[in-house]
């Protein structure tokens, strides 16, 4: 499974790890068991590690079901995923995958560095708090 997550208990963090080829089905799937997971916060962030991930494939055919989705996932809790591009390979297909995302309605934001997302993801707990 090139798609996989994880959450610990009192935590507003979804770790994600993307690895070998993602696809659309892939995408499909993860929204769905991430929409399904009542452990998961009201709201949260997903943290997307892409650092496995080699190539991308996607069905035109599926973008209706992602945009739907993503929609309920949104619903569900979802506020931003933060991407991890820490190296180019990594940046490249983030930023192909990008409109995507944009497209289906998920906020996102590209982290090129560790001290990139522990800001980021500091700025989502002290807007929490306010």
């Amino acid at each position: 499974m090139p798609v996989t997550y994880t959450h610990e208990k009192n935590s507003k963090f979804v770790f994600t790890r993307v690895d070998d080829v993602l696809t659309t089905g892939e995408i499909i799937s993860h929204f769905s068991r991430m929409i399904d997971d009542a452990a998961l916060p009201p709201e949260f962030v997903e943290v997307v590690d892409f650092g496995g991930c080699r190539d991308v494939e996607f069905r035109y055919s599926d973008f209706a079901k992602l945009q739907t989705l993503s929609l309920v996932l949104r619903d569900r809790g979802l506020q931003i995923s933060l991407f991890r591009a820490f190296s180019q390979e990594s940046r490249n297909i983030i930023e192909f995958l990008i409109p995507l995302f944009t497209s289906i309605s998920i906020t996102t934001h590209i982290c090129s560095s560790e001290s990139e997302l522990a800001d980021a993801m500091d700025a989502f707990l002290n807007a929490s708090v306010e």
